[in-house]
């Protein structure tokens, strides 16, 4: 793999007209510039579509989702991954923002681990009503493993920072039976496969919002308090 690969970020999104913007700005702001945005809207009813339309950089790319198609994010995800370009796939949500360095430093994680199928996070500042936190995480994959056989007492890598190949997401696609926690199914699918080296980014590269009435669900609370 070069030292440059194009990186697919892939936000799915359903009427998210007043962060979407602020989260599709905190990309294009990135150190790192080869990459693409791939948005996928689940049948909005806001504003969110005409947002995105209003973006003029090529990079930036809108699909609609069809009525053949199910609704939620897992079908969203899937849908970005197989329309994406890039060998590596970066997820974020549409009511969270990534810091400027937060490709340069996952990517630059990524290729020094290459070869041993690496799956990338980052520690992650979280935005709340009445409270901001940063919750930093291990680096070691033996430590991050530890969090899995705790069975979530302790989150040591965050499902939906993960920066990780194209080619992964394609052997072990979402599951769309799952309305909540989908991102948390697919990380415990490839932790039990054995095939993967975790590791994350010390830093709180990822602000992590949970406004009221956003799209996170109450067991993000769990996992992350």
């Amino acid at each position: 793999m070069n030292l440059s690969p194009l990186v697919s970020v892939i936000i799915p999104f359903y009427n998210e007209e007043k962060s979407i913007s602020d989260a599709v700005e905190s990309i294009l702001n990135q150190t790192y510039q080869h990459f693409e945005i791939v948005l996928v809207d689940d049948h909005s009813t806001d504003r969110s579509v005409e947002i995105i339309r209003n973006f003029r950089d090529p990079r930036v790319r809108l699909i609609q989702k069809d009525a053949s198609i199910p609704q939620g994010r897992a079908s969203s995800r899937n849908l970005a991954i197989q329309e994406s370009q890039g060998k590596l796939v970066m997820l974020q949500d549409a009511d969270d923002l990534s810091m400027p360095t937060r490709l340069a430093r996952q990517v630059e994680r990524y290729l020094a681990n290459q070869e041993k199928n690496p799956i990338v996070g980052c520690a992650i500042k979280i935005n709340a009503p009445g409270q901001q936190r940063v919750k930093l995480l291990p680096e070691d994959h033996a430590q991050i493993i530890q969090g899995f056989q705790r069975k979530w007492n302790r989150v040591t890598i965050v499902a939906g920072t993960l920066l990780l190949a194209k080619e992964t997401l394609l052997q072990y696609p979402y599951r769309t039976r799952y309305q909540h926690m989908e991102d948390w199914d697919l990380l415990l699918r490839l932790y039990e496969s054995k095939r993967f080296f975790f590791t994350n980014v010390n830093q709180p590269l990822y602000q992590y919002n949970l406004p009221d009435g956003g799209s996170k669900s109450e067991e993000d609370w769990i996992l992350y308090n």
